[in-house]
């Protein structure tokens, strides 16, 4: 953890506060974790620390949360892209993009999402 403290090509060293990166919001993401900047990082830590124990979890390997949500919204709920974009702070190629992979994960995975 100690390395990964420090690291500076993830946004984990910035989330931590020991590195600066303009583009990354990191209050929005400990917001997530606790009430307070302080609350927040310890809880995150935690939540960090807990999964790098777990080792490599393939359902969460080939990107994010959000971009998964994004597409799954805009092929299975008919939500607009735009809208997705909007509310998720993807741009709408990044949107389109999701789609895309997701449905090629679905097919080769053989999932259905909603009947």
């Amino acid at each position: 953890m100690r390395e990964l403290n420090r690291y500076r090509y993830c946004a984990h060293s910035v989330i931590m506060g020991n590195m600066a990166c303009n583009w990354q919001n990191k209050d929005y993401v400990l917001s997530y974790f606790g009430l307070t900047a302080l609350e927040g990082r310890q809880k995150y830590y935690s939540y960090v620390k807990e999964g790098i124990e777990q080792g490599r979890r393939p359902e969460l390997v080939e990107g994010g949360l959000i971009r998964t949500l994004g597409g799954w919204a805009v092929r299975e709920l008919g939500v607009e892209g735009t809208q997705v974009a909007k509310k998720s702070q993807m741009s709408q190629p990044g949107v389109a993009y999701a789609v895309r992979r997701g449905k090629r994960i679905v097919k080769a995975k053989g999932i259905q999402m909603i009947e």
